[in-house]
């Protein structure tokens, strides 16, 4: 289960990736290094947690600055 940290950084992952019409796997690699299954897991299972580069690269992906992921309202 997700700290409420890793909580709210998932769901504004998959909130923005969807609004963006952006793909997990997309996402996964530009991880270098984060599988689909992994970032899948997170994502939607609540399973594990990202390290703050891969919330960095994924930031990046999606266009917006790593805090808009980590903060109870997204950007």
């Amino acid at each position: 289960m997700h700290s409420s940290t890793d909580a709210i950084t998932a769901k504004n992952i998959a909130r923005i990736a969807d609004e963006k019409k952006v793909r997990i796997a997309q996402l996964g690699r530009v991880t270098r290094g984060l599988s689909e299954e992994r970032l899948r897991a997170y994502l939607v299972h609540g399973k594990g947690s990202l390290i703050p580069a891969e919330v960095a690269a994924i930031a990046e992906a999606l266009g917006v600055a790593p805090s808009d992921l980590t903060q109870g309202i997204a950007a």
